[in-house]
């Protein structure tokens, strides 16, 4: 699959990508390596579903496009986290089973841009993610 925007051709990744995890709170950076499909889990209570990511086939202008889906493990009284949408609408993959006082919250879904991280961002007090690039199986 391919598509145009302004110009530039991507193309639908098959492999997986490369992202970086910080937790603001800790200091703790993680670099991981997920597969399209994968959910990984950051922290304990930091869900990411891979469904997409697309590249593109510039090499003047590299960029790269990951469409993810966050969800978090947050106490039911946060104020600090916003549930983007209904509890009952979450992936499964990513539904994490709190522990009594705790809820799954739903706190990203949309596009993350290599070469402009600030265009689309995961906006959370405690968690930054950003993609570093896609990648094709061989």
């Amino acid at each position: 699959m391919c598509f145009n925007s302004q110009g530039a051709s991507f193309n639908k990744v098959n492999g997986g990508g490369v992202f970086n995890f910080f937790n603001k709170s800790t200091g703790k950076y993680e670099t991981a390596d997920i597969k399209i499909g994968d959910v990984y889990k950051f922290d304990n209570d930091l869900s990411v579903l891979f469904r997409a990511c697309y590249k593109s086939s510039s090499q003047d202008e590299p960029e790269n496009i990951a469409f993810l889906q966050v969800s978090k493990v947050v106490p039911k009284n946060d104020k600090s986290t916003i549930n983007l949408i209904p509890t009952i609408a979450i992936p499964e993959q990513i539904l994490v089973n709190p522990q009594d006082g705790f809820e799954t919250r739903f706190i990203f879904s949309g596009w993350l841009f290599s070469s402009s991280p600030s265009v689309n961002t995961v906006v959370d007090v405690i968690y930054d993610i950003s993609l570093i690039k896609c990648y094709f199986d061989n």
